[in-house]
């Protein structure tokens, strides 16, 4: 961080101050400093601290907050509130984003994506498995505070980097059912959102719990969680149909490009030589710190999504594709690609 000013200012110390910061007009908090030392020059300060009024009903701090994790930089403006600091009125303090933002990265395999579990129990899901049975990614996200921090009430739309335009073939759960598709809905890939039975897989004793535990870091200790999030469509992206039908409808309640999109998108990828899907995330997340609530707005340009060689074709319930089940249209002449 850094204070900037076009004013010439004799070199002074102040000591213990505090100033009130705002953000485009809108008050979010104060910052502590220690011991402040300011020259013409350069500003050097110790002990700085950011104290956000999580409080307010403008969302001013929640909006700082969120772009601070989304990994952006931020210039604040200064006033102190007093006639006798009133020279740091219109003074600025820059503020560097979480480095590479609060979420690091997505990984899709058969097992979470495809087949599922089922969220009361963990037991993988069949055939005979009802609607409980809950697909998804794994998502993981960096710790940020000393302490820890629970995380809940996740909700993220992931998009791709480009739009996926597809016809897919595909056999279905009942023998000798075919499926077909044509797919377009621009780049929208999934909604991931934190849900009871998110963590029921690992240990069904924690079947009705819907939050991830954010551990504290130290200097020298950086914290990277992983947790699994449940898949849903975007608002908008399905067309209310559902893939399948009579036996199968429990299967799932989605269309079949919703049920096809992330193989496909592996599948795209992978025959561009990528083990990845690049992505972005935007959304809403609440933290909660001592017992106080903060929900605040997530976006990264940048959330790639990993996936397993078995998403690129899939051999198991309910629906069986290879990548060549798919063939591709894109460009400006909608040029058709078959990846054989």
């Amino acid at each position: 961080m850094r204070l900037s000013s076009a004013s010439v200012l004799q070199i002074r110390d102040f000591g213990r101050l505090e100033v009130h910061v705002a953000k485009g007009g809108v008050s979010i908090g104060r910052v502590v400093f220690g011991n402040l030392h300011l020259g013409s020059d350069a500003a050097v300060q110790t002990n700085v601290s950011l104290i956000l009024n999580t409080g307010s009903h403008d969302g001013g701090a929640a909006t700082f907050l969120g772009d601070w994790l989304s990994g952006t930089r931020q210039t604040v403006s200064l006033a102190a509130g007093g006639s006798s600091n009133a020279f740091i009125n219109g003074f600025e303090l820059a503020f560097d984003g979480l480095p590479g933002g609060v979420l690091g990265s997505a990984f899709a395999t058969k097992e979470q994506s495809i087949v599922g579990h089922v969220d009361s129990t963990g037991a993988e899901c069949s055939l005979m498995t009802d609607r409980e049975c809950m697909r998804g990614s794994g998502v993981t996200a960096r710790g940020f505070a000393e302490h820890g921090v629970t995380v809940t009430d996740i909700s993220l739309d992931v998009n791709l980097q480009q739009d996926l335009i597809y016809n897919v073939l595909m056999k279905g759960p009942a023998v000798g059912s075919l499926y077909s598709a044509w797919c377009n809905k621009g780049s929208m890939l999934t909604q991931l959102t934190s849900a009871a039975g998110m963590w029921s897989h690992l240990d069904p004793s924690r079947a009705k719990d819907a939050s991830v535990s954010l551990p504290g870091i130290s200097a020298d200790q950086p914290s990277l969680t992983s947790f699994f999030l449940a898949a849903q469509p975007q608002s908008g992206q399905t067309d209310g149909s559902q893939c399948f039908s009579g036996l199968f409808k429990h299967l799932s309640p989605y269309d079949c490009c919703f049920n096809t999109l992330l193989p496909a998108a592996a599948c795209f990828f992978k025959a561009k030589q990528s083990n990845f899907i690049p992505a972005n995330v935007r959304g809403n997340i609440t933290f909660i710190v001592d017992g106080v609530r903060v929900r605040v707005p997530i976006e990264q340009d940048e959330f790639p999504i990993t996936f397993a060689e078995d998403m690129a074709g899939v051999q198991s319930a309910p629906v069986s594709f290879a990548c060549d089940a798919f063939t591709f249209d894109y460009g400006a002449n909608a040029q058709s690609l078959a990846f054989l």
